[in-house]
């Protein structure tokens, strides 16, 4: 609770909501709400480091006028929260930021005002719009062109938007507002599967961003899903254009081509309120397109949308990763349960050989792969990806214990009774997957209601650091409902238990 602190007369009766926003350098930053009149809303940043004293836990502590679609990027030294409550000239709302610091070695310019970004469209936080810090800068980013539909359009653009961190002015901002995007003609976009992210590319330390779109391509009657990765550059100048180039992702300055289409019959119908956006098209290179059925041949099944609980791309292992529910699964060996299992679906990619020599077989053919994925292409032109089969995981309950052993886990038994009105929770990053189960009858705002927390834990080392609780220290796989100091709930993955799993004796 924020220092000097009085709860406002009338709402001691009152529960108080508080929730997680963010975690970062050994900071948590959550959000302390009492909905009452007047309205009492707080941001408090709190260290979780084990040597301070309790009364020095509480860094900074913020009164908020507006929480909507309140979120919150920092480091150890600041702390930027935004929410979507500014109203620009066209009447629509902004995404308004402010930053706070957390130490005492750094401070901001006189008279620092909270920053509107102008015409920054979207307001999806995960769909349309992504926030990161990222090696001192502030980054906003949206993949929306404009406010309103425009009847007659062409070319779609990211916007970016990014600030050092001591300097959230407005004359401190720079702007992309024309990262080539795609264009409409390629098809449409089931804009319900969209995911926007900005990810770290661990081989330069840039930022680039992420898109999972799912798309009717080119006219076709199946939708298909890819995942597509952009570099991101800013102009030196206000009158520079950004360059692209075959050793980043195609983009197009503010100044790259003519304004309009030429020849496109459509230019003639365009009138003085349409404000359409044009750029030539861009060529797609393999190593910033992802499809998610790599190979034509994978037979892997496709599952609808709600059916796919979470869903995630790391760039890193450029693999996705989708916490799915399969109704034909244990449903189909064992009819009196109807119930759907909870899996795990995951595909992934890695750089092939230029010249891959399919007559070498055996050991000589491996050696020769190794040898020659050493040495990756020179362009992004060059580049030939080996795609691995889509897995589902764990495998179905009678293949062997251990797989009936993690259907139990990952699938624990809630009040709810059947897996039709069940609601899953959680989030996905790059070492693990985390979830709650919970009745369907309960919303996302519903405090009251509490079901049993899964964990998926990719990181070997999270398990020789586990507390002596967990009583089994887990090596490869995690996996935790809340009830650690029973054996049957917590599974380790482990070279010898997967090889008497082939001999049913695990």
């Amino acid at each position: 609770m924020p220092p000097n602190y009085r709860v406002p007369p009338g709402t001691s009766n009152v529960e108080p909501k508080v929730s997680l926003l963010y975690y970062s350098d050994d900071i948590i930053a959550v959000h302390y709400e009492r909905k009452s009149r007047p309205s009492d809303s707080w941001l408090l940043a709190i260290s979780t480091k084990a040597d301070i004293p309790e009364d020095h836990r509480l860094i900074a502590s913020v009164e908020l006028e507006s929480s909507s679609r309140l979120f919150v990027r920092h480091t150890e030294s600041f702390l930027y929260f935004g929410t979507h409550s500014g109203t620009g000239t066209h009447g629509h709302h902004e995404w308004r930021i402010q930053g706070i610091l957390l130490d005492q070695k750094h401070a901001f310019p006189p008279d620092t005002k909270p920053l509107q970004l102008e015409d920054f469209v979207g307001s999806d936080i995960g769909s349309t719009v992504a926030f990161e810090i990222h090696d001192g800068y502030f980054y906003a980013l949206s993949n929306q062109t404009s406010f309103d539909v425009e009847e007659v359009d062409w070319t779609s653009f990211y916007h970016c938007v990014r600030f050092r961190l001591e300097q959230p002015s407005k004359n401190a901002l720079e702007i992309n507002a024309r990262i080539y995007r795609r264009q409409h003609a390629e098809g449409p976009i089931n804009d319900s599967w969209t995911d926007l992210s900005l990810q770290v590319d661990e081989s330069t330390n840039h930022l680039v961003i992420v898109e999972s779109r799912r798309e009717w391509l080119d006219g076709a009657s199946k939708q298909h899903r890819t995942f597509y990765t952009q570099n991101i550059n800013f102009p030196l100048s206000k009158s520079s254009s950004t360059s692209s180039s075959l050793g980043s992702s195609p983009t197009a300055g503010p100044s790259a081509g003519p304004a309009l289409p030429l020849d496109d019959p459509y230019v003639a119908l365009l009138g003085s309120g349409d404000n359409p956006h044009w750029a030539p098209s861009q060529p797609r290179y393999a190593r910033y397109t992802h499809p998610e059925y790599g190979v034509n041949t994978d037979a892997a099944r496709s599952f609808i949308l709600a059916r796919t609980k979470l869903r995630a791309y790391n760039l890193s292992c450029s693999s996705f990763i989708d916490l799915v529910e399969d109704e034909k699964c244990c449903a189909a060996n064992t009819p009196m349960n109807n119930e759907p299992c909870l899996r795990l679906r995951i595909g992934s990619r890695r750089l092939a050989p230029l010249h891959e020599d399919d007559s070498l077989d055996g050991a000589a053919g491996k050696a020769k792969v190794i040898q020659e994925t050493s040495f990756p292409p020179l362009s992004g032109v060059d580049d030939r990806f080996r795609y691995a089969p889509i897995r589902m995981w764990p495998e179905a309950a009678s293949s062997c214990p251990c797989a009936a052993r993690l259907h139990r886990i990952l699938n624990p038994p809630t009040a709810a009774g059947s897996g039709f009105s069940k609601t899953v929770v959680g989030i996905i990053d790059e070492r693990s997957v985390v979830y709650m189960i919970r009745p369907a009858r309960a919303s996302y705002g519903d405090e009251d209601c509490t079901g049993p927390i899964v964990l998926v834990s990719f990181d070997r080392e999270t398990g020789r650091q586990t507390p002596v609780a967990w009583d089994d220290a887990v090596d490869g796989v995690i996996v935790d409902n809340g009830a650690a100091a029973q054996q049957e709930l917590q599974w380790r993955w482990d070279a010898g238990k997967a090889a008497s799993c082939k001999n049913r004796c695990c």
